[in-house]
């Protein structure tokens, strides 16, 4: 269908598909059933849609970056048009098409459960229990 292969980085995987041909350079098209097992996204009527969550995707979007007559998809448009960072080498043969910031956020807060918080409680203990106070000392942390 296409000359070479491209490479695409997106949640957590990589996954490797056949160049699509008669398509700019300067984006990403793959065949739409193939844009789940990139992304973990899939294209419905409503938008695109992720486990139960559905982005709504207007109709001068689809028009432009959906092809159903030849069942591809321009994941790198609808990426950006989704607000998330797409990237690619030189060549275009390798594409990062990355998380949104709030998912990273998210991800990131989730990092701090309980242990995180509670560390510098237990820090003062562990500080204490070494003869380390509120005075000087020569204890080190």
């Amino acid at each position: 269908m296409g000359t070479g292969s491209v490479d695409v980085l997106s949640a957590g995987r990589r996954t490797s598909f056949d160049r699509i041909a008669n398509r700019p350079a300067d984006q990403l098209w793959i065949r739409t059933g193939d844009l789940e097992r990139a992304t973990g996204w899939t294209l419905q009527p409503e938008g695109l849609c992720r486990d139960d969550a559905c982005v709504i995707t207007t109709p001068s979007v689809r028009e432009r970056l959906v092809d159903p007559q030849h069942d591809v998809v321009c994941a790198s448009g609808l990426w950006e048009s989704l607000g998330r960072p797409v990237l690619h080498d030189a060549s275009r043969s390798v594409w990062m098409l990355g998380d949104a910031a709030t998912d990273q956020r998210n991800r990131l807060m989730s990092l701090h459960g309980p242990i995180a918080r509670g560390s510098p409680r237990v820090g003062r203990r562990a500080r204490a229990a070494r003869g380390c106070g509120a005075r000087p000392s020569p204890c080190r942390a």
